[in-house]
């Protein structure tokens, strides 16, 4: 708005003088009256050109002024949109690295704490395991493997009957798991401090592993009485549990390898389950960070749409601004070539006066010239008069004189006229003559020659 009030104001400064008045340009083609007016009038119309001049020069210099201040806002506003680009790109690639990084640290954090709690967890389950051999080896191969397995029972009657109803929770859904019984009494002080919902995990797979006990400890008791009774045969060329070499190994050999080998499949077991546990955690994880990229690519797609509609405003506030300078610079191009025009007609019109001055002048002095010649010429007429006078009368007589002489050539010139017919006549008569004498002489030779 206040460009465009700036421009009408500017506008009508330099063409109408605030609306009230007119510019009446001088024409070369004035009458002589205009021009011959007296100097008085002629030094006063100078200094009104003048005036009109110098507004008009002073409105465009003002119009000038305005238009090199718009010029400067539109170069500012191109400026400040070329940074705030450059401000946009910086936010998001600087969003873009903080997210980065953070998820790098996160992953490097995470990572750590889980070496260390494998770290942990293959360090206790050697202690177990260390626990276990101390604890099933036997001095003499004699030793019933009843003991042991009564020894399993005391143990497992340990647990409570909730045990049964908790050891019904799948698996997949214990984030940690503890090998055996035993490792719980080997946790440092540090994991003493766990919250409510981790020791309740740690519960729930501490029964789930006395579960598993009690079900291995009642297939080997029914293995061995079966073995006993005779009822069952063990087939080693059908089953891959033993070698070849194991049949001529006794009963009690073969449970204890049997016992070392169900211990290998339970570590394999535990390290099985360790590892669905991690990659469980890794899914978890994968997609709570998809969660958070799809939120924060959510969020970027509104600073984006944001920043196109911000931009987008600014493009048509720029588009605006250039067609605000296109239609001033127009304006100032029109009034540049009418101040060139005024400038030339003024040109023109003093030259024009000058030259008309120096006419008028020249036309003075010539006219004092003609009155003084028109005086001399006065005189001069009262004297030729006489003069001519005198010329006529001798003239009249010298005519007479000759018209006399003219009289007399005319008769003479007839004399002869005559004296020519005459000379001509008598030539017609000898030619004629000769022509007979011809004649005749041929008449006679044509006789002569026919006779």
């Amino acid at each position: 708005k206040t460009l465009g009030k700036r421009a009408s104001s500017a506008f009508g400064r330099s063409h109408g003088y605030n609306n009230s008045k007119e510019i009446n340009w001088p024409t070369s083609s004035s009458s002589s009256s205009r021009q011959r007016t007296s100097s008085a009038q002629n030094s006063k119309r100078p200094s009104s050109r003048n005036s009109n001049t110098t507004e008009i020069s002073q409105g465009i210099l003002e119009r000038e002024q305005e238009l090199m201040y718009d010029y400067k806002l539109l170069h500012n506003i191109a400026a400040l949109r070329l940074k705030y680009k450059q401000l946009a790109a910086e936010a998001l690639q600087y969003l873009w690295s903080l997210s980065a990084r953070q998820r790098n640290a996160e992953l490097e954090q995470r990572a750590a704490v889980l070496e260390a709690e494998a770290a942990e967890i293959l360090n206790r389950q050697d202690e177990i395991l260390l626990d276990e051999n101390r604890d099933i080896e036997f001095e003499d191969e004699d030793t019933n493997f009843e003991e042991f397995i009564e020894a399993a029972f005391e143990k497992n009657k340990k647990v409570p009957q909730k045990s049964k109803k908790k050891s019904s929770i799948p698996k997949s859904n214990n984030r940690k798991l503890t090998p055996t019984n035993n490792s719980s009494r080997s946790l440092p002080a540090k994991k003493n401090k766990l919250p409510p919902k981790e020791k309740e995990a740690l519960e729930i797979d501490n029964l789930d592993s006395d579960a598993d006990e009690i079900t291995l400890a009642q297939r080997i008791l029914e293995l061995e009485e079966e073995i006993d009774k005779g009822k069952k045969k063990i087939d080693y060329k059908q089953d891959d549990i033993l070698p070849a070499e194991a049949s001529e190994m006794g009963t009690e050999a073969t449970i204890r390898f049997l016992k070392a080998k169900i211990r290998v499949m339970q570590e394999e077991l535990e390290r099985l389950m360790m590892d669905c546990n991690l990659k469980d955690e890794k899914v978890t994880r994968a997609e709570s960070k998809a969660k958070t990229a799809t939120e924060e690519q959510t969020k970027l797609q509104r600073l984006n749409q944001n920043l196109q509609s911000q931009l987008d405003k600014y493009k048509k506030v720029v588009d605006e601004n250039k067609k605000k300078g296109e239609t001033l610079e127009a304006q100032l191009t029109t009034l540049r070539k009418e101040l060139d025009s005024s400038q030339r007609s003024q040109k023109q019109t003093a030259v024009n006066h000058n030259a008309v001055e120096v006419r008028l002048n020249r036309a003075l002095e010539e006219n004092e010239k003609l009155k003084l010649s028109m005086q001399k010429a006065k005189v001069e007429s009262k004297d030729s008069k006489v003069h001519e006078r005198k010329r006529i009368e001798q003239l009249h007589a010298d005519n007479k004189r000759l018209e006399k002489q003219k009289n007399e050539l005319m008769n003479g010139f007839k004399k002869q006229l005559k004296l020519i017919d005459i000379l001509k006549k008598q030539k017609m008569h000898i030619e004629a003559a000769k022509l007979l004498s011809f004649t005749e002489e041929e008449f006679v030779r044509a006789l002569d020659w026919g006779s």
